[in-house]
């Protein structure tokens, strides 16, 4: 017996969260990004200040009430920006506001972890 699964609800279960919840967000960020570490399949991230030392780029959205969160990671700049530029064209609001200018360490609100972000292969943790 096959289990009907409405278009909306698989939607739904494909879209990011981030997605679903873009209105949090008052700008984008693109950063460069290194794995500094692994512990099996879980990768440990930080934003580097030498581009040239960069594993992939990581475009950020800006949350209205403080720090980033990670929409997706690419092996090059470029495609990050393009990216950037697609979200801005969907999403106008996003290109409203520039983000301010960050240090290497993502900020966090406090109390929330370390400056490292786990990440699992294909996917935040």
């Amino acid at each position: 017996m096959t289990k009907n699964v409405s278009p909306i609800d698989a939607a739904t279960g494909l879209t990011p969260e981030w997605m679903r919840e873009i209105r949090q967000y008052d700008a984008l960020e693109i950063h460069p990004c290194r794995i500094v570490g692994r512990d099996g399949a879980t990768e440990f991230v930080e934003q580097c200040d030498n581009p040239a030392d960069a594993d992939f780029w990581t475009v950020y959205g800006h949350c209205k009430e403080g720090g980033v969160n990670a929409f997706e990671d690419f092996p090059a700049k470029a495609e990050a920006i393009a990216f950037r530029d697609r979200l801005i064209a969907a999403w106008p609001h996003l290109g409203e506001h520039e983000a301010e200018p960050r240090s290497p360490e993502p900020r966090e609100p406090e109390g929330e972890g370390t400056a490292e972000r786990k990440r699992k292969r294909g996917m935040d943790i």
